[in-house]
């Protein structure tokens, strides 16, 4: 799945999801997804 950035800089959650295998992508996105929720 290929991670869409939104103009405020959001990242879909449900891409956030399924891309959790990679520690390094988690790190950058997990806080926004949690902000977010």
């Amino acid at each position: 799945m290929i991670v869409n950035d939104h103009p405020n800089g959001k990242i879909n959650i449900c891409v956030t999801l399924k891309s959790r295998k990679s520690t390094r992508f988690r790190k950058n996105v997990a806080p926004i997804v949690e902000e977010n929720l």
